[in-house]
């Protein structure tokens, strides 16, 4: 007895259906895999790090003698800058930490960050505003960080090697997570960074900040 042509099509058309559903049915668990494990650390990032207030930087006062001494130094950046010299640049961690916190061009820094040298690397007590992030307004990463910073082509690099956020080492998947975003950016949208164009190498080196312009 010959199988009727609805039966042959039905069987062909649940047989087609069985290997496209099979592979279509993988892919969707394994999105809602993804989907939820990236939720889950979403909602655990902004819970246990975070904060709806910027913490509150404090920087040490500067007595006469640094003042006089910081001046100098300014002046001397300043008018490397203003006149386009080409000059290379050393400063100590203390001369780093406080041009940052009392320059005019950086003292929108001032109450968001204090920065300090620790061999080849930038330390920060920070305050990172996390508007910019979707479903992250209003709310705040404060702690303190450790930074892998060069500026080569105009350009500055900036990696955040570790952090401690209200006293623990933040975990390493939202430390790829953070470095995965444009750090610069969210550390300089409300500051005059024009000034990175004249400088053609920067480098942390034994505790030195050493700045080479153009």
């Amino acid at each position: 007895m010959r199988t009727p042509p609805s039966t042959r099509i039905n069987a062909k058309y649940k047989k087609i259906m069985l290997y496209c559903g099979i592979p279509l049915g993988v892919v969707l668990l394994v999105f809602l895999v993804v989907f939820l494990y990236y939720y889950h650390l979403f909602r655990r990032f902004k819970n246990e790090y975070t904060d709806d207030k910027p913490a509150v930087i404090r920087h040490e006062a500067v007595n006469q003698r640094q003042q006089v001494q910081l001046n100098v130094k300014y002046n001397t950046i300043k008018d490397v800058i203003k006149n386009h010299k080409k000059a290379e640049l050393k400063f100590t961690s203390d001369e780093f930490s406080q041009l940052i916190a009392y320059s005019p061009e950086t003292k929108g820094f001032a109450d968001k960050a204090k920065f300090w040298l620790e061999g080849d690397k930038v330390k920060a007590d920070l305050s990172i505003s996390l508007d910019s992030i979707p479903k992250m307004q209003g709310r705040h990463l404060n702690g303190i960080f450790t930074f892998s910073v060069a500026i080569h082509d105009n350009k500055m690099h900036l990696h955040i090697d570790d952090c401690l956020v209200k006293g623990k080492p933040i975990d390493a998947n939202y430390l790829k997570l953070l470095n995965s975003r444009n750090l610069v950016q969210l550390l300089s949208k409300q500051n005059d960074t024009s000034f990175m164009e004249y400088i053609d190498t920067l480098e942390v080196v034994d505790g030195k900040l050493i700045v080479k312009t153009r």
